[in-house]
């Protein structure tokens, strides 16, 4: 079948950015979908013809609800961000036999084990709302025989609203920081799980009903990672480690998150960190 698209719902947010542009760039035919241009709560009907209409055989639903604090104050959001438009979707998605790679999160697994990488046949075990919206999620769209794709900490230059980039940004200007050194993931550069993306695109596997944990291969604290970039931008004078008790929240904070991969070899930390370093640099200019 000629002229398929891909549906990449969410397209606007940090992921759907970078998919959007490494796709334009690869030549991949795509429709952008966000809530500026599509109404998610459409009923299954009109968005099954909306998928027909527009040759749709690969959705990536990049949607939810994310921030700790954001999911604990507003649980209803994140029910429906997060639990009830992934199931819509997958349950659409096996009506047309349409692929669908569903984005989650480490945030399933307790992350109270330190020194500890979550492979996909970990237990999920969220102590968090925003976990426990996301494994509802999960759950919903491996009924339906389709995939996740769970992901830590991303970073990168589509990312900037989130807290790798905010903290750096408050360093660049001028800033001094402070940042948690007890709380560990394996950070992971978003051009890299979108490159990854693209290639199962051009290449595609026999993905079904998969798990797939795509992550950096270091595990590392918050504080040394930023110190490591704002070490490339000489900036880490200007940062001060503190504990994530510190730091005010209305939600129980996870400790020691990361992902150990299964589906492939890991993305290098070390060369992300140069890319980003790089970018930041250039950015700066």
């Amino acid at each position: 079948m000629t002229n398929q698209k891909i549906l990449i719902l969410g397209s606007d947010g940090s992921l759907g950015k970078e998919l959007v542009a490494q796709f334009t760039d690869a030549n991949i035919s795509f429709i952008g979908a966000n809530r500026q241009n599509f109404n998610f709560e459409l009923d299954d009907a009109k968005i099954i013809q909306m998928l027909k209409d527009n040759n749709i055989y690969l959705i990536l639903n990049c949607v939810a609800m994310i921030g700790l604090d954001n999911c604990n104050k507003d649980r209803k959001g994140a029910l429906w961000a997060n639990y009830y438009l992934p199931k819509k979707i997958a349950n659409i998605s096996k009506i047309l036999n349409i692929n669908l790679f569903h984005f989650s999160t480490d945030n399933v697994f307790s992350c109270i084990e330190k020194n500890y990488l979550y492979d996909i046949y970990a237990t999920p075990y969220p102590l968090t709302w925003y976990g426990i919206t996301k494994y509802l999620g999960e759950q919903a769209v491996i009924a339906a025989g389709k995939n996740i794709i769970r992901i830590p900490m991303l970073f990168g230059p589509t990312n900037e609203n989130q807290l790798i980039s905010k903290l750096i940004a408050k360093l660049k200007s001028g800033a001094r920081i402070q940042v948690s050194k007890d709380i560990y993931t394996t950070p992971t550069y978003t051009p890299d799980i979108v490159g990854w993306i693209c290639n199962q695109v051009i290449y595609p596997n026999s993905l079904e009903n998969d798990i797939v944990h795509l992550t950096g291969d270091k595990l590392i604290s918050i504080y040394d990672f930023v110190c490591a970039i704002a070490e490339k931008l000489d900036l880490a004078q200007n940062i001060d480690g503190a504990l994530s008790d510190d730091f005010p929240s209305s939600e129980y904070k996870p400790k020691y998150g990361g992902l150990k991969s299964n589906h492939k070899n890991t993305f290098s930390y070390d060369d992300s960190l140069i890319k980003f370093s790089n970018f930041l640099l250039g950015a700066s200019k």
